[in-house]
């Protein structure tokens, strides 16, 4: 038989073994399985016996091939949604940069009409989403009340809730803001599509709204006048880790400074909270998404999960280059 990895769909879990592998290193340990694995369901003696059954070549490392075998030979009828899934990534990407690059050249009615498919792709994504969660509670609940006297494992700084639920689904939401777009067209979930299409849709009424006020100044440019992009990162740091959420937030500033593209990065605190806002100039959307996927930045936003209350919101917003003067 061949390898499950030939099979479509297992992109999604090349980009699961990516979340999991906090080091980056190409290899699952058991901690890194554990933190990752964690369902509010299982215990820690459970999952370790898991985590040894996938691990077929007994290396105590869990290989990409080897995650995704496990998953393929699990997924039933899974294996379709999983499939179109991974046709729907490149097909949403497509549809995004084309309504990015043409929406401010389109007529009015125009507008009008990607302004409605733009929100009603995300009705449509957010109610498919919406039973699948259901259904996922209420299959912890089940074997949550068939296992009373199981003591389930529990990651550190995952939640302050003492509820297995609760934690479970603080993680959950950690999990879908970590994910990173695959430039090769790999897996995403239907929420982090929703997200980014609620994320341009919004932008797109921002500058709708902004048309549509008179008497203001007009500038009239050339047709290839180029943009940069400004970026804001919005956080809310868990009391315990602001430390450590500084420590990594420094280093990520450091190397992103010194990365092409990248004409400046502000930093603001806001006194008596532990909530933090990060402001990225980039030369262009080419050099923002090349940053976003890269090595360091996917480190950081690996290393802050269990250090945020809440995901991250990140907006994004093109201006024209020569509206920028850089600071320093």
């Amino acid at each position: 038989m061949a390898d499950a990895v030939e099979r479509k769909g297992l992109s999604i879990f090349h980009d699961v073994f990516r979340r999991a592998d906090k080091n980056d290193d190409g290899a699952l340990t058991l901690q890194e399985f554990k933190d990752f694995f964690t369902d509010g369901v299982l215990s820690v003696e459970e999952l370790e016996k898991l985590f040894h059954e996938i691990d077929v070549d007994k290396s105590n490392n869990l290989s990409t091939t080897e995650l995704c075998n496990y998953f393929a030979n699990h997924w039933g009828p899974f294996g379709e949604i999983f499939a179109a899934l991974e046709d729907l990534n490149p097909t949403i990407t497509k549809a995004l940069n084309h309504t990015f690059q043409a929406y401010k050249q389109d007529s009015f009615f125009n507008q009008f009409a990607t302004r409605f498919m733009m929100k009603e792709v995300a009705n449509q994504l957010r109610a498919l989403g919406t039973p699948i969660e259901v259904a996922s509670e209420k299959m912890d609940e089940e074997t949550l009340k068939s296992r009373p006297h199981m003591q389930q494992a529990t990651v550190a700084d995952a939640s302050t809730a003492t509820d297995p639920l609760s934690s479970r689904r603080a993680r959950r939401l950690a999990r879908f803001q970590s994910y990173q777009p695959d430039q090769e067209g790999g897996g995403v979930t239907p929420l982090a599509l929703t997200t980014e299409i609620q994320r341009l849709s919004s932008l797109i009424d921002r500058l709708e709204n902004k048309v549509l006020i008179s008497g203001v100044e007009e500038e009239h440019a050339e047709e290839d006048d180029s943009n940069v992009v400004v970026v804001l990162r919005e956080l809310a740091v868990a009391d315990s880790s602001v430390n450590d959420f500084k420590s990594a937030l420094r280093t990520y500033c450091e190397t992103s400074r010194a990365q092409d593209g990248c004409n400046h990065i502000l930093v603001r605190s806001f006194s008596g909270t532990t909530k933090f806002a990060i402001y990225e100039v980039w030369d262009g959307q080419d050099s923002w998404q090349g940053h976003f996927t890269s090595k360091s930045s996917r480190m950081f936003q690996k290393t802050i999960i269990d250090h945020l209350e809440a995901p991250q919101a990140v907006k994004v917003m093109p201006m024209p280059a020569s509206w920028w003067q850089d600071p320093q």
